[in-house]
């Protein structure tokens, strides 16, 4: 059986290709990584967003957002959410909201909110006078956010056990 699937894979690999090429398609995605680095740099952002933009643009690929923004558009949409989005730093902690800050952190986390809101005013100052596709940032900022929450929303077990009850109803288990 495993010789005569084999060759197969092979010519529908190459038949893919043949219809790839007859239709004069292309299935290079470019990549945003290379636009956040100057983005990160023109907006002084820190390593945590940094990292954060990253995470950002590493999730991007469960949609279909590479296909439909270039990779400038999907940049500026991890920096917009990094920047607007994202909680204050020192107001969420993995425990939970922390009700209060001690004094000496206090003034680190006034730092670095006023730090996060220059960076927000020169990130709109920037979106107004360059010529990027706003909505389309908004659409991939948008769509991000709704893939969190499903992500957020999802349960394996719950997913299990939709699945096997559409088998059981429609008597596809036999």
């Amino acid at each position: 059986m495993t010789d005569f699937i084999s060759p197969l894979t092979g010519i529908l690999g190459e038949c893919e290709f043949l219809l790839i090429s007859e239709i004069n398609a292309q299935l290079v995605v470019h990549h945003p990584f290379r636009p956040l680095k100057e983005l990160s740099q023109m907006f002084g952002l820190s390593e945590e967003e940094y990292g954060l933009a990253c995470c950002f643009i590493n999730d991007h690929y469960a949609t279909n957002l590479p296909f439909l923004y270039p990779p400038h558009i999907i940049a500026v949409a991890a920096v917009s959410a990094v920047l607007t989005i994202r909680p204050s730093l020192g107001v969420l902690s993995a425990a939970g909201p922390l009700v209060r800050n001690p004094p000496a952190i206090t003034s680190t986390t006034n730092q670095m909110q006023t730090s996060a809101q220059n960076k927000t005013q020169k990130l709109k100052l920037w979106l107004v006078e360059s010529d990027v596709d706003v909505e389309g940032v908004i659409d991939c900022v948008q769509e991000m956010v709704s893939l969190y929450v499903i992500w957020e929303q999802y349960s394996e077990k719950e997913c299990r056990d939709h699945i096997n009850r559409f088998v059981k109803e429609r008597k596809l288990d036999r």
